[in-house]
């Protein structure tokens, strides 16, 4: 499945399993790669950061890494490119919830 550490390309057959994750595998999948990575991918179109409006909610699709953000770019027929965002992850703690006595 998704590489352990932090790859520069993704093999297409690791990018059809990604792209057949469940919404809640994904997100595991996005959170645990970006601590590694230290980024995370937007795919930016002609007027700015893709979005989609559901109802009263902006969605803003985020990647763990390029060849997916690439990938979805290329479904969906988007004209534009790919955009990283560097992340600092030090400054953010991540704890346990506390359980009470």
């Amino acid at each position: 499945m998704f590489p352990e550490t932090v790859a520069d390309k993704l093999t297409d057959a690791v990018i059809e399993q990604a792209m057949r994750l469940s919404a809640e595998e994904r997100q595991e999948l996005v959170v645990s790669y970006i601590v590694k990575a230290n980024e995370i991918w937007l795919v930016q179109g002609n007027e700015g950061f893709v979005m989609f409006e559901n109802g009263d909610s902006v969605q803003l699709p985020v990647f763990p890494h390029k060849d997916l953000a690439q990938k979805f770019e290329d479904i969906n027929e988007i004209v534009g490119q790919c955009a990283n965002v560097a992340l600092d992850l030090s400054l953010i703690h991540i704890s346990e919830p506390t359980r009470p006595l």
